[in-house]
């Protein structure tokens, strides 16, 4: 950390990301969010709860999954 006396009152802060950086952390964040979607969604499954578990599903369609007779499937995009 910088003394608050060497801090630039002037400067606009941290640089911007390069493109590519901050494209690797957005899928990283994508990439984890689906994880865990996932975990809640399996976990919702196995205590019964099918038709809360299917509104999950369905309110975060980003995450590519669906309930089917109980049980968390990747949804495949219809070409």
């Amino acid at each position: 950390m910088e003394k608050i006396g060497a801090i630039d009152a002037w400067t606009k802060g941290r640089s911007p990301l390069p493109d590519a950086k901050r494209e690797k952390l957005e899928s990283q964040n994508a990439l984890k969010q689906k994880e865990e979607g996932y975990e809640q969604l399996r976990e919702l499954c196995r205590l019964g709860e099918y038709d809360l578990a299917t509104q999950l599903a369905n309110r975060f369609p980003d995450w590519g999954y669906r309930i089917s007779d109980g049980i968390v499937v990747e949804q495949i995009e219809d070409l």
